[in-house]
Formats: C-alpha cells, structure tokens, sequence
C-alpha cells in the first residue's frame, strides 16, 4: 500500500465533514477526487483548491483512487456499500465517516475479495451543514475513532492513522460495539436531550411569547445540539436505536429521581446531588 503522501483518495459526499476532510486532507496526499450530486458543492470546493477533480457519479471517480471514503449520512453509507463494490480494484481501501458504526462495518465484511475496509468516526462536527460551512481546522485535536473490520490489514491501518494524525486529529481504535454503546450517552443522548428541552420551552404556558426574549447562554448553549442536521440524526437514531433507548431510560431514571429530591424539598441531599454531578464532570472533562 502507497504512503498517504502518494495516495489518490475519492471523497464521496462533500458536506461539512467531507469537504472539511479534503480541506485538511489536501496537503498531505497525491490527489482528491470529488464526488457529490450538488454541482454547487463540487464547484466550490474545487474553487478552494481542495479537490483535483469533481463528479456527481462515484462510477468515474472511484476506479481513480486508492482509498474511498464514504462521508455521507449513515443510511446513505450503507446503500453505497452495496451499490459500489463493481467498482472497487483489489487493493482498494473503503473507508467511512459514519457516526455509528455496527451496521456499516457488518456491512463492509461483504464488500469483495481483496477489497480492504475500516470504520472511521472523527468525533466533531457543527450545527451547520454544506460545503461553504466546511473548515480545515475541524478535526484539529479531536478523538477520530478508527474500527478495524476483517477486512483491515496492519498496513491500511497504518495508512488510516496517518490520514488521522496528518488532519490534525487523534486516533483511537475501538470495536464497533463498544463504539456504538459509547457515543449513544455521550453524542447521541445529548442531541435528544437539547431537543426535549426545546420542545418543553415550546409547552410552557406563555401568551405573550415572552419566554424566548428571556433565553440567555444556559439555555443557548444546552439547547445548541438541537439546530443539528435533522436527517443525519435520523439515520443515527434508526441504526443505534437500542443503545439510545438504553441511555434515555437511564437518563430517565435519572431525572425522576432528581423530580423526587425537589419534591422532598430536603436541600441537603439536593446540594449532593448537584456537586456530585459537578464533581463528575470536573473529573473527566477539562
């Protein structure tokens, strides 16, 4: 397998995580090809000099490359991985940037002999989508899960860690079941959770719509995840849905208890509850 320095990648899906992954991918790789149905999208990042060349099908893209990565929606991932293997040369690697990882990974199992594969998820993103939101500097000195399959070699490993390492960010390899059991708690519950806070604001009795004018950083800021992409979500939801329903029944729990104390009206075991979670977060994030 080439070094990444001579490696020609086809980048499928240039929104915010693919057209940021050529950005910052750019400078320390042979060639980038482009693949997406927006026009737009292609001709802005070949303007910023991110990709070497543009399509709206990966049929001309990827017999080019070396290594194709599949950064777009979960369950759009997985229908490329059945719509692609025709295509690939032995000696390919296929890469993704799913933000679950069992169902895709199961997948990439099936794709043909001599094909190699691995799971990718570089924890970071925006609010924001589309290429015009796209940033170089995205990745930079954020964890970038790696999950080896099957079908991953030491040395397409050892070229995925130079991609991660080369973007900025860290690599970390997990399997993809403790992967997908991980981020329900600390990516996908958080999503669901900054929606139900908006949807409770949306409940409260307020005629004169006066209650938006008084949301300040706290509310801002907790309720941020809920501008996300709707449909990204969706496909993350859909494909780890037993471990999200495992984390929101917790958090459940959680919170009755937490309804129980305030009923209680007893301040000394509220006051332990709320340092306790201070204490917690101050313990394992910086």
């Amino acid at each position: 397998m080439k070094s990444l320095s001579e490696t020609d990648f086809t980048i499928i899906g240039l929104g915010l995580m693919g057209a940021s992954l050529a950005a910052a991918l750019r400078p320390h790789c042979h060639r980038i090809w482009g693949v997406d149905q927006d026009p737009g999208a292609l001709q802005w990042c070949y303007a910023q000099g991110w990709i070497d060349c543009g399509h709206q099908r990966f049929e001309d893209a990827i017999p080019h490359s070396d290594v194709i990565v599949l950064a777009t929606p979960v369950r759009t991932i997985l229908t490329f991985l059945e719509a692609i293997p025709s295509y690939l040369m032995p000696g390919t690697l296929v890469m993704d940037l799913g933000s679950t990882k069992t169902s895709i990974c199961e997948k990439m199992e099936h794709l043909p002999l001599g094909v190699e594969a691995i799971g990718g998820h570089p924890l970071c993103g925006r609010e924001v989508s589309g290429a015009r939101n796209a940033d170089a500097s995205l990745f930079r000195d954020r964890l970038f899960v790696l999950v080896p399959t099957e079908k991953t070699s030491p040395r397409a490993l050892d070229l995925t860690i130079q991609l991660v390492k080369s973007i900025g960010a860290r690599p970390v390899i997990l399997d993809a079941a403790t992967h997908d059991r991980l981020v329900a708690t600390s990516s996908h519950l958080p999503y669901l959770v900054a929606c139900t806070l908006v949807a409770t604001a949306s409940r409260m009795s307020d005629p004169e719509n006066f209650l938006w004018h008084l949301v300040a950083s706290g509310f801002r800021d907790t309720s941020r995840l809920a501008g996300s992409d709707v449909q990204m979500m969706l496909d993350i939801l859909q494909t780890n849905r037993s471990n999200i329903l495992r984390s929101m029944k917790i958090f459940a729990q959680t919170v009755n208890e937490l309804i129980q104390i305030l009923e209680s009206e007893d301040e000394a075991q509220l006051k332990a509850w709320l340092e306790n979670a201070r204490e917690e977060r101050r313990r394992h994030i910086q």
